[in-house]
């Protein structure tokens, strides 16, 4: 039975223009199943950058956003325009999160489809991807909301694409543009280009790659010559303000243990895959892509924490993870794929590692179980014949991880097991309209495609039509209002900017408590400084005494409550703030402003 389905989902012959709404359909589903967020993290940096490009007269004595100029990427410029073209920053980033969640599933597809030369794969894929995967240096392949290093991700993986079909040319010149907008993740990308391409010089032919690799430069000069013009020393004590905050991404030897464990309990389930692999022209090149990111991450380990260079630690190279992620889900969902008729066993473990890689966060530690489920299943379907090299080595690698384990610190399983994760999951799905809608559209589309013959091509396409009118006249103004309800603004934090944007001028400057985040999103008005604001040290090195001098004055987090009214004063003067926000329940003598549920923002007037 499951062959034959399998079988009939090969032999459907789709349009390219229904792959890609159906593909929609489930890039949708994903982002409901996720969730989506506007002006959190590091819009909190981002939006008043993209403002100031708007409106050059706010935020003026903000060293935080004074930054903006060192700031290396055009990335902002983006969403600036547009919303100048709106007049809408919400629907323009909503919009600009659904392309890249729906360019991210196209390009996850067809890497699947290229590599298996198996459509049930490529879906098995998308599946596998759907869920939140961790990766090293604190990053993540999902992003809940529009930022630069998840909407370049489709942009990254094209350019693996082609480079994986020997078109080398087009896939430099890819990355050198990407560089403009993140130039990280195109970093990373290059990285994985240039090692392969070194070692493999004849193959490719000197000049084709001395073209390649010039026009990726050509292409990037823009953002390098950017960069080389902010550049400067490495400042003193700059290292151990990296390390307070933002050891997370790039000072490796400050993680816990058990995320490493983790993570190599990961790479020992996708090593399984090996015994499956991809074409040999495929597959040498993924190898080397491995290989260069391992050399990446080595590097990051060496060159920020024994023998620290400024650049290494800003290239917070551990997060190239991202990419070795992404390869192995799709070597993994290629061995499920292939391995599923072999035995009971293979089901049964397939089985388990979906639902255990769905729900990692809950139930990650029975992998392994189900490496050795898998163990005992390979190794008995090749008990009639002799073992080669691969099949041992895959079984040593395994068992030395599993020893590892239970050596070193490592998370330990759930003291009770629940279907929970189970039953959220499929509420968040069957109690969404618009994620069931998405799921009746998707078995329409299926029923098109399948059922009606090709000789009736009309009514397929004016069905598919009848589809993409619904999804674009209904469904997405309705997934937008699902994400941006009416009453989102009457939060008190969000009130208390509004207020300041409409009761306030341009230069006054408001203190906030700095373990918030994102008062300059919709006040529009400087800041004396948050906690997040240190991440800008990573491009404006000079800037984290700034930072630190300021957050040491706000008493580092949740420090601030317990200032007195002289305290506040004193940081009033010496930064020339106007206004104080503060907790609802503090009291100060001094004019109450504006008050809310949550906070009061009195008004100072300077000594």
């Amino acid at each position: 039975m499951n062959r034959l389905i399998a079988t009939k989902i090969r032999q459907i012959k789709m349009s390219a223009s229904l792959i890609l709404l159906l593909l929609f359909l489930f890039a949708t589903a994903q982002v409901l199943f996720r969730g989506y967020e506007f002006a959190v993290n590091d819009h909190a940096i981002e939006i008043p950058f993209i403002k100031k490009n708007m409106d050059g007269g706010l935020y003026p004595d903000d060293p935080m956003v004074d930054t903006r100029g060192k700031f290396v990427t055009f990335y902002t410029w983006i969403p600036a325009i547009l919303t100048m073209m709106t007049n809408n920053m919400e629907i323009v980033f909503f919009a600009l999160q659904m392309l890249a969640f729906f360019l991210v599933a196209v390009m996850i597809y067809y890497l699947g489809l290229q590599l298996s030369n198996d459509r049930v794969s490529a879906l098995m894929a998308l599946i596998l991807i759907f869920p939140k995967k961790f990766v090293l240096g604190g990053s993540s392949i999902h992003i809940t909301s529009f930022v630069p290093s998840f909407s370049i991700l489709p942009i990254a993986l094209l350019a693996i694409y082609l480079f994986l079909d020997n078109r080398y040319v087009f896939a430099y010149v890819i990355i050198g543009l990407s560089f403009n907008y993140h130039a990280l993740v195109s970093l990373y990308v290059f990285g994985m280009f240039t090692l392969y391409s070194v070692v493999h010089v004849r193959q490719i032919g000197i000049k084709r790659l001395g073209k390649s690799i010039g026009l990726c430069l050509l292409c990037a000069s823009p953002v390098i010559i950017w960069m080389l013009a902010v550049s400067s020393p490495m400042p003193e004590g700059w290292i151990k303000l990296m390390r307070i905050r933002s050891s997370h991404h790039s000072f490796p030897l400050s993680w816990k243990t058990p995320l490493y464990i983790d993570y190599l309990l990961f790479i020992a389930l996708a090593s399984l895959s090996l015994l499956t692999p991809p074409e040999k022209r495929y597959h040498s090149k993924i190898l080397f892509f491995g290989a260069a990111i391992a050399l990446m991450c080595g590097m990051g380990l060496v060159f920020a924490e024994i023998l620290p260079i400024k650049f290494v630690i800003k290239a917070q190279l551990f997060r190239s993870t991202n990419f070795l992620t992404l390869f192995m889900l799709i070597y993994l969902a290629n061995y499920f794929r292939r391995s599923w008729s072999d035995s009971s066993i293979h089901k049964f473990a397939i089985v388990a590692s979906v639902l255990i890689l769905f729900f990692k966060a809950s139930y990650f530690n029975y992998i392994l179980l189900v490496l050795i489920l898998f163990l005992i299943a390979e190794l008995n379907a090749r008990r009639q014949t002799a073992l080669s090299w691969k099949p041992i080595a895959i079984a040593v690698f395994i068992t030395s991880v599993l020893l590892l384990r239970v050596f070193a610190p490592h998370s330990s399983f759930p003291k009770t097991f629940s279907f929970d994760p189970i039953t959220d999951f499929i509420n968040k799905f069957l109690e969404n309209q618009w994620t069931v809608m998405a799921i009746c559209s998707a078995i329409l589309l299926y029923v098109l495609g399948y059922l009606i013959k090709p000789g009736f091509k009309k009514i397929r396409g004016i069905g598919i039509a009848l589809v993409t009118v619904s999804i674009f006249a209904v469904m997405l103004p309705g997934v937008f209002r699902h994400f941006h309800p009416s009453g989102r603004n009457k939060s008190s934090w969000r009130e208390a900017q509004f207020w300041a944007k409409n009761n306030t001028q341009k230069s006054d400057t408001f203190i906030t408590p700095p373990y918030m985040t994102g008062f300059r999103i919709f006040s529009e008005r400087p800041i004396v400084g948050e906690n997040k604001d240190g991440t800008q040290q990573y491009f404006d090195s000079e800037y984290g005494t700034l930072w630190w001098e300021r957050m040491n004055d706000l008493g580092m987090g949740k420090e601030f409550d317990k200032l007195d009214q002289e305290g506040l004063a004193r940081i009033a003067n010496k930064y020339g703030a106007k206004y104080i926000v503060v907790p609802a329940s503090k009291e100060l003598n001094l004019r109450i402003a504006h008050q809310n549920s949550g906070y009061k923002i009195y008004q100072y007037d300077s000594e």
